[in-house]
């Protein structure tokens, strides 16, 4: 009967410490991982925003790798006596058992960090933002009156405020923001954005009629 627990018990041990800890560490921690990498960027790039107002040197850090490594180590042995310990009792036969078990478990994630400095630096600092891509967020819901006075800083000559260069917007620049803003609302404004392989990018904006009916009795009239 005494062996056959401490069967069970070191089978039992063994099938424990065979078990896989790696796939159900995924899918938190690939959460967790992408939620601190995003938010630190909001961070960054906030305070990168402030130390640009008051002619600061902006610095980025990228997170260049994150390795999540895990380690798992069990170990089980397991002794079993049978005989006859008593000199005095020759049919008696006595059993004795001894079953020992450890584990550690060690988290150790490393996480790279690479300065964005140089050619790289320049480019990402100084390089213009495309019209697409200001295209493209309006046309995925941003709203105008928040996307053009932060990314633009003119259009067709026509002068956003500047606090670099102290100087105010242009009437006709907030004018044009007003009217792009009322144009998403009412769903009037269609984007067209064409990049072929070989030659610039050409942007279309077309203005429909609106999608958005008034039920107020008499509109239209």
């Amino acid at each position: 009967m005494v062996r056959g627990r401490l069967v069970v018990t070191v089978l039992a041990s063994l099938i424990a410490s065979c078990a896989s800890i790696g796939p159900a560490t995924v899918p938190q921690d690939r959460i967790d991982y992408g939620s601190s990498i995003g938010n630190s960027w909001k961070e960054q790039t906030l305070l990168n925003i402030v130390k640009l107002r008051y002619a600061d040197m902006p610095i980025f850090l990228e997170v260049a790798q994150v390795i999540a490594g895990y380690q798992l180590q069990s170990a089980v042995t397991g002794s079993f006596t049978l005989g006859n310990f008593t000199a005095n009792l020759i049919d008696r036969l006595t059993a004795v058992g001894a079953a020992t078990a450890g584990s550690t478990y060690t988290d150790r994630p490393t996480v790279v960090y690479q300065p964005l400095t140089g050619v790289d630096f320049l480019k990402r600092l100084m390089t213009p933002v495309p019209p697409s891509s200001v295209l493209f967020m309006l046309q995925s819901g941003y709203l105008a009156d928040r996307v053009m006075p932060i990314m633009l800083d003119s259009i067709n000559g026509i002068n956003n405020g500047s606090n670099r260069l102290k100087r105010l917007a242009d009437p006709k620049f907030t004018r044009l923001v007003e009217l792009m803003r009322e144009g998403q609302l009412a769903g009037a404004i269609q984007i067209r954005i064409n990049a072929p392989k070989d030659g610039a990018e050409s942007s279309v904006l077309i203005f429909g009629p609106s999608k958005v009916h008034s039920s107020q009795p008499g509109a239209g009239k």
